[in-house]
């Protein structure tokens, strides 16, 4: 029923380059302190995947470097002191204020090398990260986002695509400007991605990785500029685009739209619908972001005006004159000869059960409604697979005022939502399990307010396990159950559901009534069917 090959996890493509694994397979337990004539070893300043890095004194010169060492086994992969060779020489050609500068780089042995480059004294952009949970400065996070374009822009331009854009690669030098470093993964853009990986797999860090690299192995210089987006996303809100995520703007309200619009961009699923050069990127940053620091001072005069002004207000709003207080008048006695009759009361009738009509099964080949709206679904009679796109499968055009909704799912890998969207009172919605950063789940958005800050419940989804999700949808309340067990009932009587903006898709109850989705995650869907409600 399904293809085997498309349901392993994304992760299992990166097991070959794993960075504790790549050091485990080819880099010996503890390098020693490397002996470069001319060079004085200081100490170890960083270890990665690709190796060692130590802190020196270039003799000569009198100036500290950088000397990453890679040292492996005599039964280890030779590619691995050939991609340190190349990075050294992708580097050394790329003559940029935004790009680490290399020095030197010599092979030491049959089994280690070693580059030398400038030291950047100022830390790692997951430095500053880490120290602003809520997202770096403005001002600083603007500048080092479009400092990243630019050294982007001149990589791209000598025909380099970096592939591995992430907080760690990106260093600030003592006077705070972004470097970008480690072309330990960078490629020419007209030479095969897969000389240097394993079979079937790829290269990067997951999280940073734009989908067509972690599903096809396959990039160009937009695969980076998605990287880049998830960089600039972390850096204005702390936190990494994962699953269902608001734009910027909505997590922090002093980023300015235009900037939130265009990081959202950079994270498109499809590489076309991109900004299409990292030298655009950084054009529209410059001109669509304007000057963080005047637009903090006119909010702050704002405030004060407006201060001024309600002061101004009070003082001058005239006294109302005084009253006295009318003197207190006894309070009349209710006697029980004064008092209503008792009445007695009946209890009300047992409300009637529900009507409910017959499940209608809607993953077959006779339901006319069915229609792909994003993504690739492979469909069959009975079930419907998504791919690791943004996948939104649609179902029916119109339901009744009152139904259940009743599926049975796999999520095969990814760790993304799993959506059911949903017509109720004129309006489409969707219920989401295991979406944003925390596992959050519920009816998504009412009122435009997402699971994060209205009613939501945790529930995190497990990789191959098959999960029954039940959805009752009425006019004044939706409830969920999973696996038989009621998580939640959400009441939307006089509220307006939404489908957020990260599922790139706004239905009407004209288009669309029901549907089913996956966002960036494999997912089977197995016998998904409704029945209407008569209450």
């Amino acid at each position: 029923m399904s293809n085997p090959e498309r349901k392993r996890s994304p992760h299992a493509h990166l097991a070959g380059l794993d960075p504790a694994k790549l050091i485990g397979q080819g880099a010996a337990p503890a390098p020693t302190l490397p002996e470069l004539p001319g060079y004085e070893i200081i100490r170890e300043i960083g270890r990665g995947g690709m190796g060692v890095v130590f802190l020196a004194n270039q003799q000569s010169l009198d100036r500290q470097v950088a000397i990453k060492q890679v040292m492996i086994n005599a039964d280890a992969d030779p590619a691995i002191l050939e991609r340190l060779e190349r990075e050294a020489r992708i580097m050394a050609r790329l003559s940029h204020p935004n790009i680490v500068t290399v020095h030197h780089f010599e092979r030491t042995s049959d089994y280690s090398a070693t580059i030398v480059m400038a030291y950047v004294a100022g830390g790692n952009l997951r430095d500053q990260i880490d120290q602003h949970k809520q997202g770096v400065p403005l001002e600083n996070g603007i500048q080092w986002l479009r400092e990243i374009a630019q050294a982007l822009s001149a990589a791209h331009a000598a025909g380099v695509a970096h592939r591995d854009i992430k907080p760690e690669n990106v260093l600030l030098s003592q006077d705070g400007h972004a470097q970008v470093t480690d072309f330990g993964l960078a490629l020419p853009m007209d030479q095969q991605t897969t000389r240097l990986t394993h079979t079937g797999s790829t290269v990067g860090t997951v999280d940073y990785m734009a989908p067509e690299v972690l599903y096809n192995a396959d990039c160009d210089l937009r695969s980076d500029l998605y990287s880049l987006g998830v960089i600039g996303y972390e850096l204005l809100t702390g936190k990494v685009p994962r699953g269902s995520f608001a734009p910027p703007h909505e997590a922090r309200p002093d980023i300015p739209k235009a900037t939130s619009q265009l990081i959202m961009a950079a994270l498109r699923p499809d590489p076309a619908q991109r900004p299409q050069s990292a030298e655009a990127f950084a054009t529209a940053l410059t001109a669509k972001s304007g000057q963080p620091i005047k637009f903090g001072r006119l909010i702050a005069l704002a405030v004060i005006a407006l201060i001024c002004g309600l002061v101004f207000a009070i003082w001058s709003k005239p006294k109302a004159p005084t009253v006295e207080a009318a003197p207190a008048q006894p309070s009349a006695r209710i006697t029980p000869e004064a008092s209503a009759p008792a009445r007695s009361i009946e209890p009300a009738p047992a409300p009637a059960s529900p009507e409910v009509g017959p499940w209608q099964p809607l993953l077959n080949n006779n339901n006319p409604d069915q229609r792909l709206v994003s993504g690739h679904w492979q469909l069959g009679n009975g079930y419907a697979e998504s791919n690791g796109d943004i996948a939104i499968l649609a179902l029916r055009q119109s339901m009744p005022a009152a139904y259940d909704v009743e599926l049975e799912f796999t999520r095969m890998s990814g760790r993304y939502s799993i959506a059911l969207f949903f017509a109720a009172n004129g309006s489409v919605g969707s219920v989401d399990v295991d979406g944003w950063d925390d596992h959050l789940s519920g009816v998504q958005s009412l009122n435009g307010v997402d699971l994060r800050n209205g009613p939501n419940f945790i529930f995190p989804l497990n990789n191959g396990t098959k999960y029954t999700l039940l959805v009752q949808v009425r006019p004044e309340a939706v409830t969920v159950f999973i696996d038989g067990q009621e998580y939640i009932r959400t009441l939307i009587e006089g509220r307006r559901l939404d489908v957020v903006f990260p599922w790139e898709w706004s239905p009407t109850t004209d288009t669309c009534s029901l549907a089913i989705g996956s966002y960036q995650s494999p997912t089977t869907f197995e016998d998904v069917r409704w029945r209407a409600v008569s209450e």
